[in-house]
C-alpha cells in the first residue's frame, strides 16, 4: 500500500483512512491469509451482516474482474435492477470501492460507518481488507438491492470476501501472473488459489484461461459439482466489424462492440453476458437491456481518455492524455494490442509513462509495451507526474502526440 491511496478532500475522512491501511501493514498477517478469527469476530459483532445479503455474484481472476463487474452492473441496471458493488483499488478516492444501489457512497455515511467499524473492532489486529469487506457487508446489509456483484481483493480460497457461503454464481476471469509472492508461482497453483471460491452446486463461468488453469478450474467444478460454464466449451465470442457475436450452447447473438476500448472487451462483455444466461431464471434481462446496458458501461481507467482538468493543460494543444491501470505482463499485453491499432490508423506518436510498484515484472511489462511507442519513461509511484509530462512535452516536440500515463495509478488523476 502507498500513502497516496489514503488520499482523500474530505481531511477527516483521510484520517481516518490513513489509520485502516496502517491496519494492512501492521501485526505480522499476511493480507488476508493468515488466521481470520478476527475477521470472523468483527463480523459476529456487527451482527453477521455477509449473511443478510441479496443474491450474490462473486468474481475472482487476475484480469478483467472489474470490467466484468462494470458490465454486469450497467446491464442489470438497464433492466431496472438495484445493484451493489463491491472493487478494488480506486482510482481517485476509496468511495469507489463500495457502490449501494445507484450511487458510490458518500463521505458522510463511510465515516459515520467507519467509527462504528472501529468501535465493534475495538482495537483487534484485522488487516486493511479485513475491516474494509467488513464495512462494506454491514452497508449492504442496511441498503436495498436487487444482487451484489463482489470482487475478490486478490486471490480466492482465503480472501475475505469467500466467506459468503452460496453466491448465485461464481465467475473466474482470466488468470495469469500476480501476486505470485502470496498465490504460488505456476499457473497452476494460482489458479488452485482463484478456483477456492467455487462452491457446491453453485454454476461457475470462466473467462478465457491457458490450458494449465483452466484444468484446475475443470477439476475444482468437478469435485464441487458445480455447473461449469467455460469459454470456449459452453460460449464463445468473435469479433465481426462493429459488432460482436456472443454464443451461448447453440444461440448465437449480435450486440454492438461494448462501450469500453480494446478487443479484450469482447471477452468481459462475453463474460458477463455468459453470466446472464446463468442466471436468467433468477434475474431475467432483456435482449433491449443488454444491448442498452453494453453501450452504457463506464469503468475509469481502462483505455480512458482525459479531456479535461489535470494535467491535460500542460499539453499542446493537439496533443492527448490517455490513462490505463494494467500493471502485469498480461494486461500489458492488452494494451499493447490496441497501441499497434492506433499505429495503423495514424502517425501520431506515443509517449508512455509507467509507474509501477517494485514488487511487480516491471522489465516484463517495459519488454511488451516498448515495441508499440515512441518513448517509455518509467516513473516512481508517488512522484510529480506534471514533471514527467512536461519533460515529454519538452524531449519530443510535435504537432500531435498522444501520452499514456499506465501502471499503479495510485490517485494521480
Amino acid at each position: 500500500m502507498h500513502d497516496e491511496d489514503a488520499l482523500h478532500p474530505n481531511s477527516s475522512l483521510q484520517q481516518k483512512l490513513q489509520h485502516i491501511y496502517e491496519l494492512r501493514r501492521d501485526g505480522g498477517s499476511r493480507v488476508n491469509f493468515e488466521d481470520n478469527r478476527y475477521y470472523r469476530e468483527i463480523l459476529s459483532r456487527l451482527g453477521n451482516p455477509h449473511e443478510k445479503l441479496p443474491p450474490v455474484i462473486h468474481v475472482a481472476g487476475t484480469n478483467g474482474k472489474g470490467s466484468v463487474i462494470a458490465t454486469l452492473r450497467a446491464i442489470l441496471e438497464a433492466a431496472g435492477y438495484k445493484v451493489h458493488a463491491y472493487t478494488s483499488p480506486h482510482l481517485l478516492a476509496f468511495n469507489e470501492r463500495i457502490y449501494l444501489a445507484g450511487q458510490h457512497i458518500s463521505d458522510e455515511e463511510l465515516e459515520e460507518t467507519l467509527d462504528e467499524v472501529f468501535e465493534k473492532n475495538a482495537g483487534n489486529p484485522v488487516t486493511f481488507f479485513e475491516l474494509t469487506s467488513a464495512l462494506t457487508f454491514l452497508l449492504f446489509s442496511r441498503h436495498a438491492a436487487d444482487i451484489v456483484l463482489l470482487e475478490t481483493g486478490m486471490g480466492g480460497r482465503l480472501d475475505c470476501t469467500n466467506i459468503i457461503r452460496k453466491p448465485l454464481a461464481t465467475v473466474i476471469t482470466p488468470i495469469s501472473f500476480d501476486h505470485m509472492e502470496f498465490l504460488g508461482n505456476t499457473l497452476e497453483k494460482i489458479a488452485a488459489e482463484k478456483a477456492g471460491i467455487i462452491k457446491q452446486d453453485v454454476p461457475c463461468i470462466t473467462g478465457p484461461q491457458a490450458a494449465e488453469a483452466e484444468e484446475v478450474l475443470s477439476e475444482k467444478c468437478r469435485e464441487k459439482h458445480a455447473q461449469s460454464i467455460l469459454y470456449g466449451r459452453e460460449w464463445h465470442v468473435k469479433k465481426a466489424q462493429q459488432n460482436f457475436i456472443f454464443q451461448y450452447g447453440d444461440q448465437e447473438t449480435s450486440y454492438r462492440l461494448p462501450n469500453l476500448i480494446g478487443d479484450h472487451q469482447i471477452y468481459n462483455a462475453g463474460t458477463a453476458l455468459a453470466v446472464l444466461e446463468t442466471t436468467e431464471r433468477e434475474f431475467p434481462v432483456s435482449e433491449e437491456a443488454k444491448s442498452k446496458g453494453l453501450q452504457t458501461i463506464y469503468w475509469p481507467g481502462r483505455m480512458e481518455r482525459k479531456k479535461a482538468g489535470k494535467y491535460v493543460d500542460l499539453l499542446p494543444e493537439k496533443w492527448e492524455l490517455w490513462f490505463d491501470c494494467s500493471h502485469n505482463v498480461d494486461g500489458a499485453k492488452t494494451v499493447a494490442a490496441i497501441l499497434n491499432e492506433w499505429n495503423k490508423k495514424d502517425n501520431r506518436p506515443v509517449h508512455i509513462l509507467l509507474g509501477m510498484k517494485e514488487n511487480k515484472d516491471i522489465g516484463g511489462v517495459c519488454e511488451v509495451l516498448e515495441p508499440c511507442c515512441a518513448s517509455l519513461m518509467r516513473f516512481p509511484v508517488g512522484s510529480d507526474v506534471s514533471a514527467h509530462i512536461r519533460a515529454i512535452v519538452n524531449k519530443h516536440p510535435s504537432p500531435t502526440a498522444k501520452i499514456l500515463i499506465c501502471g499503479s495509478l495510485y490517485n494521480y488523476f
